[in-house]
């Protein structure tokens, strides 16, 4: 971890909490920590237990996941069109460019409406 620069007068992490995990506990925590993006098990588990980032009450797990599905596919074809756009210098398809936009439209609209 970096240090703290000097002029930082923020608060510290100066307090220490042991958990015990079974190595199955383990090996689930550090794959959720993977997906999560979180650079240790300690950032984590912080971000998990302390800093409130829980699902919203009466949210389904299932329609979040498929939410993130289509958002993802959606931007994968986005930034296919990109890419042929700026390689090429122009547009394979306005179809095609619209039906990117309206897929990533409706993925929005249904985060909104949660």
């Amino acid at each position: 971890m970096a240090r703290w620069k000097a002029d930082y007068a923020g608060e510290r992490c100066t307090e220490a909490v042991t958990v015990q995990l079974t190595p199955s506990q383990r090996a689930t925590a550090e794959r959720r920590s993977a997906q999560a993006h979180r650079r240790s098990l300690s950032d984590y588990f912080r971000w998990r237990g302390v800093e409130g980032d829980e699902a919203a009450p009466g949210i389904d797990p299932e329609l979040v996941r498929e939410i993130e599905a289509q958002l993802r596919r959606a931007g994968n074809n986005l930034n296919q069109v990109a890419h042929h756009l700026n390689a090429t210098g122009h547009l394979r398809s306005r179809v095609e460019l619209d039906a990117c936009i309206t897929d990533l439209k409706v993925a929005f609209a249904r985060v909104i409406s949660l």
